[in-house]
């Protein structure tokens, strides 16, 4: 999983990802930004979609005032794969989101404004969880997804994964969950990879 997210070199082979893959990881090890909220840093898992949208005003401004064809044709097509990003990861509807991601993975509205340093360390894997399904990549990698959630909030989750369209790589004990989310199974074993279906 390190290897694939770019945190650690392979011994041997390379990882090739498309220029413009994002990907996502959910570590096992919280960091928080000192005093700040669950929904700040829940909000924070948004901020690179967000920079989209920004990216995506000061483009419209520049083709407002290009005088050259040939080069408004490319800002053009600039605005119209930026605005096709936005729709695509709901950046819009980002409050609302936020709002769904937190209740189905279990934090009640009134633990929205409590300090993230507060949080129990299980709550504080959720709240990871939560910033990396914002994040929306394109490439989900999960290490024990289901650790430290409920049924409640294993079941959103399972419904949350199987109705995306992102890839997903999943380590996880569960094999109810795994039945749930998953369509190929690989076993890594001593150097050799077999592949299941299911």
């Amino acid at each position: 999983m390190q290897i694939i997210a770019g945190q650690s070199e392979p011994h041997s082979g390379r990882v090739e990802l498309h220029s413009r893959a994002r990907i996502g990881y959910l570590e096992q090890q919280p960091e928080f930004a000192a005093g700040r909220t669950v929904w700040e840093d829940a909000r924070s898992g948004l901020e690179e979609l967000l920079s989209l949208s920004g990216e995506a005003e000061r483009i419209a401004a520049a083709i407002a005032v290009e005088q050259d064809a040939s080069a408004r044709k490319k800002l053009e097509q600039q605005f119209d794969f930026l605005q096709h990003q936005l729709h695509r990861h709901d950046v819009y509807q980002a409050d609302r989101r936020i709002e769904q991601i937190l209740q189905g993975l279990g934090f009640a509205e009134a633990a929205w404004h409590q300090p993230c340093e507060t949080l129990s360390g299980g709550q504080q894997n959720r709240l990871l969880l939560v910033k990396l399904l914002l994040a929306d990549p394109d490439l989900l990698l999960l290490d024990e997804p289901s650790n430290h959630l409920d049924i409640d909030a294993t079941e959103w989750l399972e419904n949350y994964l199987t109705g995306t369209d992102q890839a997903m790589l999943i380590v996880s004990h569960d094999r109810y969950f795994l039945d749930r989310v998953t369509n190929r199974t690989l076993e890594l074993y001593q150097g050799t990879v077999e592949s299941y279906p299911g």
